[in-house]
């Protein structure tokens, strides 16, 4: 898969193109078109891992700076923190898609 120095790929003749299998330009396309809504479920999705763990965090940092220091305060805070996520990495995964 590698060339010699094992650094650079080196050409495959499975994956070489080939001129005859190449589509002609301005010819009919194949295969289904992308669902951009697909899309920006499975990207909100991973946005939400980074976003709602940050804000259950945060959520939970500014309850014990409050002086919540027992157990379902601090769980009440992280669950409001995580479904606040959801929203905001919505509207993320929507801008970056444009």
């Amino acid at each position: 898969m590698f060339g010699a120095n094992g650094l650079t790929p080196r050409p495959n003749s499975d994956t070489a193109p080939d001129s005859a299998q190449a589509p002609e330009p301005g010819g009919p396309q194949t295969g289904p078109a992308p669902r951009q809504g697909g899309t920006i479920l499975r990207l909100t999705l991973l946005l939400h891992g980074l976003i709602g763990s940050t804000l259950a965090g945060v959520a939970v940092v500014v309850g014990l700076v409050a002086g919540l220091a027992s157990l379902w305060p601090l769980l009440g805070a992280a669950a409001t923190g995580w479904l606040i996520g959801w929203p905001v990495a919505w509207a993320v995964a929507r801008r970056l898609m444009g």
